[in-house]
């Protein structure tokens, strides 16, 4: 998925909002109300926060210096939050994303009522051992138990701290209660990508295989050579994220992000296709499809040469096929198969960045309740969708966007902004995902991408957020690990031969091992375990 980055809220009710809350509920007793939302309820949000003509402002620090959230307030969907919930929000983040703010923060003892952090950011687990983050689940059973039972008991078991408590709401987080929503195909997934005008020139040719794809790419190197048979790019090779680039091709082959065998894990170049897809590759070296200059390609290079339409096969997303080059619009980009094997959509985490209330906040109950609305089924659809009615609409037991939405981007490139959705990203629950699948189901072009891409899914739970803590040994290893890879992986692209390939790959293995490796391997199994045992699998 493109790697978006996404972040935390807060919220409120005071004096006197045991007695309103009462009174609300009398007054709905019999109502009806919006399914997944009973946090409407519990927060008053049905009549409005008994907070909205004077709202509560709780702070909320951002540990990341890269993002800007618009100012609370500034938008149409913030307004109808701080409606609901009587809350607004005041942001505030670092200059450089170097930690130091934060350290001084946690040394200070001085938080504001909301955190946002990169769960895998070593302040995050030193804040929580600095004791500064609620525990969430005495704050839920208090004043949100609508909260804890929405996310459902596997959500608290997979987001648990070592302590066994929940610090954060995690955001887009993977879990087996929202699978319903989680589209693992969008715009932001890796694509293979044909020219269409030279592919139907040679007669549409089959490209279902490794074999097949070969002797298309040899056939457009003959007979165009001024194309580039095949753009890749990415002179980076990490083992463990999402597949693009060369990483693609190696997924292609059905390699995961982890190898696993008779119940555990392994890193994924011990895989033997992981061998087969080298070997593959380097077939494309010595027969001259690709070169050392293709393999050094980048991003900006690679970005030229696709902007230019030189190239038949290139590795895109999903996003960008049906599309036509920046300097050429003569030129068209479609989708090409699939090899059988694939397993190109995999997660490598259970979601980014937690959110977390402060022991120091002074106002714990609105941030809980805050939170709740936000996390309910009536806070995420706003701020994702935007306005029923006028911004989406359910379409059987998907949102769709309306006409009007689609007229109103269209003719005001202001439009979003001004409306708020996806402005903040703290409650981001993969409702993202939800609407962009209705979208591509609407769309014939992207639909084709659905059924392409869809039969190649693997999302397995337990391997999920299975990687070391920040600053343990494993962590040193897996760098070391990471930095050794991305050195050794173009030397086995351009091997004279399978049996030198074989050789440096074999030598590879042997020095990871003698690195450590097998201490990181019996982490991954060990935490995976933990995971099948929390979900039951």
């Amino acid at each position: 998925m493109s790697n978006r980055k996404r972040l935390l809220s807060s919220m409120a009710a005071v004096l006197l909002l045991g007695s309103v809350l009462s009174a609300c509920a009398k007054e709905n007793n019999g109502s009806n109300a919006s399914p997944g939302s009973s946090s409407t309820a519990s927060t008053g949000s049905s009549n409005g926060s008994s907070n909205a003509g004077n709202p509560v402002e709780l702070g909320l620090f951002y540990n990341g210096a890269w993002y800007t959230f618009p100012e609370w307030g500034s938008n149409t969907i913030s307004q109808m939050v701080t409606e609901k919930t009587g809350v607004t929000l005041k942001f505030t983040k670092p200059n450089a994303d170097d930690n130091q703010q934060f350290n001084l923060m946690i040394a200070n003892r001085d938080l504001p009522d909301f955190v946002v952090n990169d769960m895998k950011n070593p302040t995050y687990n030193k804040a929580i051992d600095a004791g500064l983050f609620e525990d969430l689940g005495p704050l839920m059973d208090q004043y949100a138990p609508e909260l804890k039972q929405r996310m459902g008991d596997d959500y608290w078991k997979m987001n648990a701290a070592a302590d066994g408590k929940n610090y954060t709401i995690n955001s887009a987080e993977i879990r087996p209660s929202n699978l319903d929503r989680f589209l693992p195909v969008g715009p932001w997934n890796p694509a293979p990508l044909i020219r269409q005008d030279i592919y139907e020139a040679l007669g549409k040719p089959k490209i279902d295989t490794p074999d097949d794809l070969y002797n298309v790419l040899l056939q457009v190197k003959e007979k165009y050579p001024k194309i580039s048979p095949l753009v890749i790019g990415n002179s980076k090779f990490p083992f463990t994220a999402q597949p693009f680039g060369y990483e693609f091709f190696i997924a292609s082959f059905g390699v995961e992000m982890y190898y696993e065998k008779d119940n555990k894990m392994y890193a994924n170049y011990k895989n033997p296709k992981y061998l087969d897809a080298l070997k593959w590759l380097n077939k494309l070296y010595t027969s001259g499809i690709i070169t050392r200059n293709d393999i050094a390609l980048t991003d900006e290079q690679r970005k030229s040469i696709i902007d230019s339409g030189n190239v038949f096969y290139q590795v895109g997303s999903v996003g960008t096929g049906y599309q036509f080059p920046e300097n050429d619009k003569s030129i068209k980009y479609v989708y090409a198969p699939m090899f059988p094997d694939a397993t190109i959509l995999q997660q490598n985490s259970i979601g980014w960045a937690g959110w977390s209330i402060s022991k120091t906040s002074k106002h714990k109950k609105e941030a809980i309740q805050f939170m709740s609305y936000m996390m309910s089924d009536e806070g995420e659809k706003l701020t994702h969708f935007g306005i029923e009615g006028k911004d989406w609409k359910m379409d059987n037991d998907t949102p769709v966007r309306t006409d009007e939405y689609n007229e109103n981007i269209k003719n005001d490139l202001e439009y979003t902004k001004k409306l708020g959705t996806g402005a903040y990203w703290f409650n981001l629950d993969l409702y993202d995902h939800w609407i962009e699948g209705g979208e591509m189901k609407k769309n014939p072009e992207q639909k084709e991408a659905l059924d392409l891409y869809l039969p190649h899914k693997n999302l397995k739970l337990y391997m999920l957020s299975i990687e070391p803590g920040p600053e343990s040994e494993e962590a040193t290893i897996l760098a070391k690990a990471t930095s050794d890879f991305n050195a050794a992986f173009p030397t086995f692209l351009m091997a004279k031969d399978e049996a030198e390939l074989e050789q440096r790959y074999a030598d590879f293995i042997k020095k990871m091992d003698d690195m450590g490796m097998p201490k990181l391997e019996a982490l991954w199994t060990e935490n995976a375990n933990k995971m099948r045992k929390s979900l039951n699998m």
